[in-house]
């Protein structure tokens, strides 16, 4: 890959990465070319920056077939693994909504802390 292209792509996966960090609660990024790109209490998280992606389809079935007001997630089984070891898609919206109790208890403590808030999806 010639320095121009890879330096693009770096780039574009540093703005995804900040994307993410924005939109994430308490997330820091620890990116340094080795390892996880960002953290928090909870989770070490991996950010990709795609143009397309097979999972997409699936996430907008469960959506369309989604009953009532439950969340919509896709479960991806790789055939000949465990099923403990599949993989959960959800979409960050929902993630964030399902977490929002711990989101609301870390402002809490940040405001107590005198740190400043944490700001939401919903805020911006």
């Amino acid at each position: 890959m010639d320095s121009k292209l890879a330096r693009k792509n770096n780039h574009r996966g540093k703005r995804a990465e900040k994307g993410v960090t924005n939109i994430l609660p308490n997330t820091k990024n620890v990116s340094k070319g080795k390892g996880c790109d960002l953290i928090n209490k909870d989770y070490s998280i991996e950010v990709k920056d795609v143009a397309r992606f097979v999972g997409r389809k699936w996430c907008e079935q469960a959506k369309k077939n989604n009953v009532g007001l439950r969340k919509p997630i896709v479960v991806v089984h790789i055939r000949g693994s465990r099923f403990k070891n599949s993989y959960v898609l959800i979409n960050i919206q929902d993630f964030l909504d399902a977490h929002k109790d711990i989101i609301e208890v870390l402002e809490i403590v940040k405001d107590l802390q005198g740190i400043g808030s944490i700001e939401r999806q919903e805020d911006r």
